[in-house]
């Protein structure tokens, strides 16, 4: 029960010089526990991001290692940070890495979507919401896609009420309260494409102009085998809709763009 890790070489053979055969693994407590989500520090260090049980309740857990893959026992406690937010359970999905070397985390709250910040060492960052931690409700769930605006502003996705099947972009500014200056509460809710589902994956900041790729695993209801597709939709770092585009089954391509934009990667369904 932990969280394993495999680095490849170029060619895409595993590389036997890392860990052990190639492969590094964590226990983490004796429940469940597994990570999704992945981010290189500067130093070489990995982070990984997943979910761990603390007692009986799921919380977020993060784990480092080192550039061999070896557990780095100067983050957390033994190489593990977990994060136990009130009310039940929470699962950490996503992991961003701000200019200063923060950690920023997200995912699900017991009621709605959580996040949480940590210095570079692991340990939580009081400045930041409450405690080090923030949740939001208002009809959110399964928050994930983080990534970090130039200035320290913290974007999220989630999927939004009714159903929960409408796609949600949250900013929040860099001590972890929505911003009044983006769609007035610092959450916009969108029906792309008119779907009947929408899953938001990911968001990618793009600020050198180079052509930017994203696709995202299509995921429907187990009730309705309808019809998915992938889309992306681009905005402006303002989030003024500037081009959507969708297929089915197959991921998307974007021209080179100019100026700074979000973003934003999710699965829609058609009914």
């Amino acid at each position: 029960m932990g969280f394993s890790l495999v680095r490849y070489n170029k060619d895409g053979t595993v590389d036997s010089g890392f860990a052990t055969h190639g492969i590094a693994v964590r226990t983490i407590g004796t429940a469940i526990s597994g990570a999704g989500s992945m981010a290189l520090q500067p130093n070489g260090k990995i982070l990984l991001g997943g979910t761990s049980t603390s007692g009986t309740v799921k919380c977020f857990t993060l784990a480092r290692f080192d550039s061999t893959g070896g557990i780095d026992t100067g983050f957390g406690t033994g190489g593990v940070v977990t994060t136990v937010f009130s009310g039940g359970a929470s699962e950490l999905t996503s992991l961003a890495l701000q200019a200063d070397g923060k950690i920023v985390a997200g995912g699900k709250a017991p009621v709605g979507i959580a996040l949480a910040r940590y210095t570079a060492n692991g340990a939580i960052d009081s400045t930041f919401g409450t405690a080090g931690m923030v949740t939001v409700n208002q009809g959110l769930q399964n928050g994930t896609g983080l990534s970090i605006q130039t200035g320290g502003k913290i974007i999220m996705l989630a999927e939004a009420s009714p159903n929960p099947y409408n796609f949600a972009i949250l900013r929040f500014n860099s001590h972890g309260v929505l911003g009044s200056s983006f769609s007035m509460d610092g959450i916009d809710t969108t029906d792309i494409l008119g779907k009947s589902r929408d899953k938001p994956a990911s968001s990618l900041i793009q600020s050198d102009g180079k052509s930017s790729y994203a696709d995202s695993p299509a995921r429907s209801p187990p009730a309705h085998y309808w019809d998915t597709a992938w889309c992306v939709t681009l905005r402006t770092a303002d989030w003024t809709p500037v081009s959507e585009s969708a297929a089915k089954y197959s991921p998307i391509s974007a021209r080179a763009i100019t100026r700074p934009r979000i973003w934003l990667c999710k699965k829609a369904g058609k009914s």
